[in-house]
């Protein structure tokens, strides 16, 4: 399991973390009595829904949901092993910090086959997919395709000929992608191109003006590379950066101690490497283009607790008008 994290001061977000992880809080952490909670692997959207989910997006807006019986609260994830040793992080370290270290916490991890039947009980395999398939943050790039999102499920696709959107409204976070991104290759796809947001280990990076992109990870402690479909050069455009990238489960996991040993890396976040892993098993290809959102090197007023601002979306909305003019030139070329 992720270890809670006791003291704001020894992560890299500092008190910025508290913010961050209040946003992730079932409502029933607060309003409720109970002397127990258990995080479990089940994708339930018929128990209680958090009223932190945000309502002003299509995609990654579910989080988990919550019963509440006989002083047992249990917090329904979407399986992945990654995602329910997230939660477990963020609600132990809450409940230290709200003075309630004493209410036992379980954890059930997922297999990896429970969390590929949860994939395909989705509407993923009911999409018809064309030769690329963009992931991520994929709501603000519809421009491209310039179609009607369609598909009766979590899942949505907006797609042309040879290219497609792909949005997901619970969040596949760490390990689940690797099994997103399998299905998407095994039903038909050939290439996997994910945008979305990392941070950085550069402190000279300003977080929401620059991207980021390579093709190495290291996942699990083992270096995986990979032959990217589009191929990126930082003289290209302003604020591109190329580098080495490590996956990590939780952003809890950022912790100062983390940070000094792995100061090697450029980036980090918890899909990368897992992504590239599900697409290279079936034999597809592999691309990321992500915003750097946030500096672990280095304190900026800008960081993820606060990623909701109107500034910083205005920030993020002309990135991703960069990333919309390298994904014409370049993938609109290759397809």
């Amino acid at each position: 399991m992720i270890k809670p994290v006791k003291e704001f001061n020894n992560h890299t977000m500092g008190i910025s973390l508290k913010p961050y992880i209040e946003m992730k809080m079932h409502h029933f952490i607060d309003s409720e009595d109970f002397n127990c909670v258990s995080i479990i692997p089940k994708y339930n959207r018929n128990s209680e829904h958090s009223n932190r989910e945000k309502t002003d997006k299509l995609f990654n807006w579910q989080r988990p949901t919550a019963t509440l019986i006989n002083g047992k609260l249990t917090i329904e994830c979407f399986p992945g092993k990654d995602y329910v040793n997230n939660y477990y992080s963020l609600i132990s370290t809450y409940l230290i910090h709200s003075n309630r270290s004493h209410i036992k916490i379980e954890v059930t991890e997922p297999t990896a086959n429970e969390i590929n039947m949860a994939i395909l009980e989705t509407n993923i395999a009911d999409l018809k997919y064309p030769e690329t398939v963009i992931l991520g943050t994929v709501e603000q790039l519809q421009s491209i395709t310039n179609t009607e999102w369609i598909g009766d499920g979590p899942f949505k696709m907006s797609r042309s000929k040879n290219i497609a959107f792909v949005g997901c409204e619970f969040s596949f976070w760490g390990d689940i992608s690797k099994y997103v991104a399998k299905n998407i290759i095994q039903k038909g796809a050939n290439k996997i191109l994910y945008v979305g947001k990392l941070g950085t280990m550069n402190p000279e990076i300003e977080p929401n003006v620059s991207l980021a992109s390579g093709n190495i990870s290291t996942i699990e402690g083992n270096e995986l590379a990979w032959n990217s479909f589009l191929s990126f050069d930082e003289n290209e455009i302003d604020n591109l950066y190329i580098g080495s990238h490590i996956t990590l489960a939780s952003v809890m996991q950022e912790t100062n101690s983390w940070l000094i040993k792995n100061k090697q890396y450029d980036f980090v976040d918890p899909e990368i490497g897992q992504m590239a892993k599900g697409t290279i098993s079936a034999k597809g290809s592999f691309g990321y283009l992500h915003i750097i959102s946030d500096n672990l090197a280095k304190k900026y007023d800008e960081d993820l607790s606060n990623e909701r601002k109107k500034e910083i979306k205005e920030k993020r909305t002309k990135a991703n008008a960069v990333v919309i003019e390298l994904i014409n030139g370049k993938l609109k070329k290759s397809t």
